[in-house]
């Protein structure tokens, strides 16, 4: 299609991946349910346990929720939610960037176009397993943090060798390295989110804010590959290997953290639930979300 109309090939790319994605957007916004009820395949026993399972979740189940500006507020209170979006931010950086420039950085280790494309696929293969294995532990065992410690470990020693290696071997084991712990950690720090905030408002601003702090990170992304920086791509390199150091130390400080609150929480709950002490459990779950001493966050 290159020339076609006036346009050229890429555009033509652009053009048609972005009509279907504008198009199915909006196909999505009419049929997509606005709750359990309105699900078309669920039996009543389905809807019944699907509203159970959000209310033990932590959020009050309505299905016209009001947007408290109080309950907004109370979350960019939340310290754990500000580190859970700089560490966002930082694994963003990383992955957004290696999502753009991979088939670049491929390219430069002297392959063809038509191989470069082919040899972006074993990083990402490598990725999705790491990724479904890190998945599995991490939610058996409701370990976040040492999920997202451990992956950026794997992707932290793929930067250490990006920055010296020169053969193409050490440079691609590199690549594998890097992609597959800056992807794999990926899950385990969004799922964090809302796994720490209770009540459907104070969720639903975390996760906002979690996805805003991903995509700036990834807006940064696009100035740390300049082409004059080939075939090795150094400040990319020194780029992801200092925000993987800064993610796995806030990790490390949010474990912390909340492993602190949760003590708190065990050793003071008549504090915590000062004011709404005399209120049925599930009025009180709803005033505090995930601040009622029931509620354990998950490190």
């Amino acid at each position: 299609m290159n020339g076609l109309r006036g346009m050229r090939g890429w555009q033509w790319i652009f053009l048609l991946e972005g009509l279907f994605t504008v198009c199915f957007g909006l196909f999505s916004f009419l049929v997509l349910p606005n709750g359990p009820e309105k699900v078309i395949t669920f039996r009543p026993e389905h809807t019944e346990r699907c509203i159970a399972r959000l209310q033990q979740d932590g959020n009050k189940f309505e299905t016209e929720t009001k947007v408290s500006f109080k309950e907004v507020i109370s979350v960019l209170k939340d310290l754990h939610v500000w580190i859970a979006c700089l560490i966002l931010f930082c694994n963003g950086a990383c992955l957004f960037g290696l999502a753009y420039f991979s088939p670049s950085i491929v390219q430069a280790l002297g392959y063809s176009s038509t191989k470069t494309q082919l040899m972006t696929v074993p990083p990402y293969a490598c990725g999705f397993v790491v990724t479904m294995i890190t998945a599995y532990f991490s939610d058996r065992y409701q370990q976040r943090g040492i999920g997202a410690f451990v992956t950026s470990g794997i992707a932290l020693i793929g930067a250490a060798l990006a920055i010296n290696g020169r053969s193409i071997g050490v440079r691609y084991a590199a690549l594998v390295l890097l992609l597959t712990g800056v992807y794999a950690c990926a899950p385990c720090l969004i799922s964090w989110v809302p796994n720490n905030t209770a009540g459907h408002v104070r969720r639903a601003t975390a996760v906002a804010m979690a996805f805003i702090a991903t995509n700036c990170g990834g807006i940064m992304s696009t100035w740390i590959y300049p082409e004059k920086s080939a075939p090795y791509y150094q400040l990319g390199s020194r780029f992801n290997l200092s925000l993987t150091v800064i993610a796995m130390a806030l990790v490390v400080a949010q474990v912390g953290l909340l492993r602190m609150l949760n003590r708190r929480k065990k050793s003071d709950p008549v504090r915590l639930l000062r004011g709404v002490e005399d209120l049925p459990y599930e009025e009180q779950l709803d005033k505090l979300g995930d601040r009622h001493p029931r509620y354990k966050y998950t490190y």
